[in-house]
């Protein structure tokens, strides 16, 4: 519980009553493993068995079945991107490549601060513009 808390043991026994705790243990028995872990194990299993039916790729792995978390990988769709927060927006635009619906539904400092994000990416894969002979 502690792991799932972020806490020390200690403090667990300060954020859960006693009387919850049998609670908290059915539901560890149910599902013992936190989604990363899950994920982990669930993509370790997919690899075996389509390994033992098919040829892979060479240099496929167990991770290459794990789930990618849109966000995270700066994949949200459209749709799913206007249910964001202002908050998320504000994180997501700072590692995200948008489309372009995305960009126009920022606000316009979001804008700005994403087109100039963009400009500093671009400087830096093409230098400052001068060649060496």
């Amino acid at each position: 519980m502690a792991l799932l808390f972020g806490c020390p043991i200690v403090e667990v026994e300060q954020r859960v009553p006693a009387c919850e705790l049998p609670v908290w243990q059915v539901l560890y028995q149910q599902s013992p493993w936190d989604f990363n872990g899950l994920d982990k194990v669930l993509s370790k299993t997919a690899f075996q068995i389509v390994s033992s039916q098919a040829a892979l790729k060479s240099g496929t792995s167990s991770s290459d079945f794990e789930f990618i978390d849109p966000f995270a990988a700066g994949t949200v769709s459209d749709d799913d991107f206007t249910q964001l927060s202002e908050a998320e927006r504000e994180q997501y635009l700072r590692y995200a490549t948008l489309s372009n619906p995305q960009f126009n539904a920022l606000t316009d400092d979001q804008q700005h601060r994403y087109s100039q994000r963009m400009a500093q990416q671009l400087k830096a894969l093409i230098g400052d513009g001068k060649t060496s002979h």
